[in-house]
């Protein structure tokens, strides 16, 4: 089995004005999330979320964009070898 595509699927929420979360600092207008879906050659897809302390949804594309040559013919069920592979360009 072989990855054949890594797809960045941005999400994003904009809570009605009477809905919108406070706190402390303020008050939530919008949620944005990501994930990335990883196709492979025998039609099985996986999906991962993209997370981190600051979250720029404009900046997730263009690191998927970047890490995908990495990925595209790795075995998908060969962890060590891709964890190696995206942390060896991400260090």
């Amino acid at each position: 089995m072989k990855i054949t595509d890594v797809v960045p699927l941005l999400l994003s929420y904009t809570y009605p004005k009477d809905e919108q979360p406070h706190f402390v600092g303020g008050k939530v207008v919008r949620r944005n999330a990501a994930l990335v879906q990883i196709k492979t050659d025998e039609g099985l897809t996986g999906l991962g979320e993209v997370g981190s302390a600051i979250f720029l949804p404009d900046g997730v594309a263009p690191v998927v964009a970047r890490l995908r040559g990495l990925l595209l013919g790795e075995n998908p069920f060969n962890v060590e070898r891709v964890w190696q592979r995206l942390y060896s360009v991400s260090v």
